[in-house]
C-alpha cells in the first residue's frame, strides 16, 4: 500500500520520533438494481482481558498515552469536522518543508507543535503555531496512518496498527464515547483487487461494547479499508458500524452494521469486480437536514462523490457527481477527503481533491444537485491527506503538495 516509497508489504509500524518532536465509473449512480448480501457467521464471546485503546510506548512508563492528532480526524472513524473553516474565504499560509509530505497530521493541545509531517522516506517534520519548522527525526509507518500521541510531555509518532487488535496490516481500531469499539480482521486474499496496494483485505469485522465482543465473518466478501466508520445512520441514539465489503463479481457495496452484527442496511452493488467504494463520513447533508453516507465511487475511474440515505434496509444513493478523486490507487492513505462548514456559511461542504489531485473543491448538497462552491488551486500536485486542526471553535486545514509546500487554511 506504500505507492510513494513503492513498498509491496506491509512492515510492522515502529514506534519512533520520541521525545524529538518536543526538542525542537462516470455515472451519479451504479445503475445496478440488485443488492447481493454477502454470507456470514456471527458469534459473540468475551474481550480479550488485555483488550485497551490505549498502548504505552516501549521502555516509557506503563501510563496510557494520550493521542493528540490523527490522520482520520475522529477516534471513531467519521471524517465529519465540527466548527468553521476558511478554505474559500483566505488564501492558504504556505510553508517549505524539505521534502514532500506523505502525511500531515493536525496537532490538538500541544504549545509547540500545531502539525506534523512525514515525508515518503520517513522523515518528520514539526510545524510550530507560527510556521517555524524543525527537524523531528523518522518513523518507518509501513503501510500504516501516522498517529501523533503524548507520553510522559512528549510527543511520538506511531503507527496505526501499534494501536489496534487487528493483525491486518494498516489496521485502525475506532472508538466511540459510549465505549464501542470496531476493527477489521482475519486477514484473506481470497480477493485480488488490492485497491490498497497488497493482496490482504479484511474477512472479519470485529465489534466490541457491553463486555461482549461479536465478530462477523465473511465468506462470501472482504472488508476494503483499514477502518470501519462509527455513526447513528438511523437516529436511535445508538451508532452503527459502517464497512466497505467485495467480492470479485459484485464489486464493492456500503454495509452498515448494528452492534450486535445484524445487517442495518446495505448499497446496491458497483456490479462489476475491481471497483470500490470509499467510504468518508457520516453526516446531516440532506436537505431537511437528514443524515447521509458519504462515499466516493470509484475514486481512480471519474470518481463520483455520492450520498446515501438510509430507506428501510437500504442505503439508496440520493445524489451524486464526479469527478473527483480521495484516494490514489495503491496507497496506504485514505484521508485526502472530509466533511466540514468550509466557508463559514453554517453549512456542511464535502471538501476533496479534483481528479487531477491539482486542485481541492469544495462542494455543497442542496436540492436536485451538488453545487461546487469553489475549486482552490495548488502550486503543485497533492502528495498528503487534507489534515485539519482546531483552534477555539475554528478548524484550519492543511495540505503537502509537490514542490515541499504545505498550505495551511487558517480559520
Amino acid at each position: 500500500m506504500n505507492a510513494a516509497a513503492g513498498a509491496d508489504q506491509r512492515i510492522p509500524a515502529l514506534l519512533l520520533c520520541l521525545a524529538a518532536l518536543v526538542a525542537g465509473c462516470t455515472d451519479a449512480t451504479s445503475g445496478d438494481d440488485a443488492t447481493t448480501p454477502s454470507t456470514a457467521t456471527t458469534t459473540t464471546t468475551a474481550p480479550d482481558a488485555d483488550s485497551t485503546s490505549t498502548t504505552a510506548l516501549a521502555g516509557d512508563s506503563p501510563a496510557p498515552v494520550v493521542v493528540v492528532g490523527r490522520s482520520n480526524h475522529r477516534a471513531d472513524g467519521n471524517r465529519l469536522l465540527e466548527g468553521p473553516a476558511a478554505i474559500t474565504r483566505s488564501p492558504p499560509t504556505v510553508i517549505d518543508l524539505p521534502a514532500p509530505a506523505r502525511w500531515v497530521v493536525g496537532v490538538d493541545g500541544v504549545d509547540d507543535t500545531a502539525w506534523v509531517t512525514v515525508a515518503s522516506d520517513g522523515t518528520v517534520t514539526a510545524v510550530a503555531p507560527d510556521g517555524v519548522t524543525r527537524p523531528s527525526g523518522s518513523v518507518d509507518l509501513g503501510l500504516d496512518a501516522p498517529v501523533v500521541v503524548l507520553d510522559q510531555g512528549d510527543i511520538a509518532v506511531v503507527g496505526s496498527s501499534s494501536r489496534s487488535e487487528s493483525t491486518l496490516p494498516g489496521a485502525i481500531t475506532v472508538e466511540n464515547e459510549a465505549g464501542v469499539r470496531a476493527w477489521i480482521g482475519e486477514p484473506t486474499n481470497r480477493y485480488a483487487h488490492a485497491v490498497l496496494g497488497d493482496d490482504l483485505e479484511g474477512g472479519a469485522l470485529v465489534i466490541e461494547h457491553g463486555g461482549a465482543r461479536v465478530t462477523v465473518t465473511l465468506t462470501e466478501t472482504v472488508i476494503e479499508g483499514t477502518a470501519p466508520l462509527l455513526a447513528d445512520l438511523d437516529g436511535d441514539g445508538t451508532d452503527e458500524v459502517i464497512v466497505t465489503e467485495s467480492n470479485a463479481d459484485e464489486g464493492a457495496s456500503l454495509v452498515a452494521y448494528r452492534l450486535d452484527g445484524s445487517v442495518l442496511a446495505r448499497s446496491t452493488a458497483i456490479g462489476t469486480g475491481n471497483r470500490w467504494r470509499h467510504q468518508i463520513a457520516v453526516a446531516p447533508t440532506g436537505i431537511d437536514g437528514e443524515m447521509e453516507l458519504i462515499d466516493v465511487q470509484t475514486p481512480h475511474i471519474g470518481g463520483i462523490v455520492q450520498f446515501h440515505r438510509l430507506d428501510e434496509e437500504r442505503l439508496v444513493t440520493a445524489i451524486g457527481v464526479s469527478p473527483y478523486r480521495s484516494h490514489v490507487l495503491g496507497s496506504p492513505n485514505l484521508d485526502l477527503a472530509l466533511v466540514v462548514d468550509a466557508d463559514g456559511d453554517n453549512t456542511l461542504e464535502v471538501v476533496v481533491p479534483t481528479q487531477g489531485l491539482g486542485s481541492i473543491a469544495v462542494l455543497e448538497r442542496i436540492d436536485g444537485a451538488v453545487r461546487l462552491d469553489a475549486e482552490i488551486g495548488l502550486p503543485a500536485g497533492l502528495t498528503s491527506n487534507i489534515a485539519a486542526r482546531t483552534t477555539g471553535s475554528l478548524v484550519e486545514l492543511a495540505a503537502a503538495t509537490a514542490d515541499g509546500s504545505l498550505l495551511i487554511w487558517r480559520g
